[in-house]
């Protein structure tokens, strides 16, 4: 899912949560404290590093990504 998210943006991953609400395997996705979700937006966030230049990847990180990290992973980026 991360690819799509990466490549589709925001909207995609909303889609797909709005999509999959009440679906248990996406449940990771609107548990935002649970390893799972942490993993997630870590590995979006570690993706979208790679390719600072865009301004649409600043975007989907400063929005989307890092509002989710943890605090101490979150202090890392600055």
């Amino acid at each position: 899912m991360i690819e799509f998210v990466v490549r589709e943006g925001p909207m995609f991953e909303a889609m797909i949560m709005n999509r999959e609400l009440n679906n248990p395997l996406y449940r990771f996705l609107f548990e935002n404290q649970s390893p799972a979700h942490v993993y997630y937006r870590w590995k979006l966030y570690s993706i979208l590093q790679v390719s600072m230049d865009q301004p649409i990847i600043w975007h989907l990180l400063l929005h989307h990504v890092l509002p989710f990290l943890p605090s101490s992973l979150a202090s890392m980026t600055g």
